[in-house]
């Protein structure tokens, strides 16, 4: 055993941060059909700067499905720093603005377990999260 302190989760382990990447890759393919469904029927209705507005946040959600998989294929064949790199801040912004909060908690819990520690400030970027933190903050 060296000290370098490497990364590689257990097969186990591995299997449970894909249940939570594919959660989050759901939902964001999810919203980039109902953006394309929203702007295929109401394209005339829309005003131009309201088109530009979807197509901006399909390409944003686009963007999150490409991160999200490029995690999801880090986490199923790599370890070590490689592993630790796929969940950089914008991996994470991504996740939060797709998994449900308490979901996004139980995944950043259980990457730390594993070594990897996430440093990205805690705004909500997404559309789940407001209610919810609100609701913590209430608390």
């Amino acid at each position: 055993m060296t000290h370098t302190q490497d990364i590689n989760p257990s097969e186990d382990t591995r299997e449970k941060i894909i249940v939570y990447l594919e959660l989050a890759l759901k939902d964001a393919e999810k919203r980039i059909m109902e953006l394309e469904g929203i702007l295929r029927k109401n394209k005339q209705k829309l005003e131009d700067d309201a088109i530009k507005e979807y197509e901006i946040e399909e390409a944003h959600y686009k963007g999150k499905v490409k991160l999200l998989e490029d995690a999801k294929s880090k986490t199923e064949r790599t370890s070590g720093h490689t592993l630790k790199k796929a969940y950089n801040k914008k991996c994470m912004e991504a996740l939060h603005a797709t998994l449900p909060e308490a979901k996004y908690t139980e995944l950043e819990a259980l990457l730390a377990e594993n070594g990897i520690h996430l440093h990205h400030d805690k705004h909500h970027y997404g559309k789940h999260h407001h209610e919810d933190q609100e609701a913590v903050a209430a608390a």
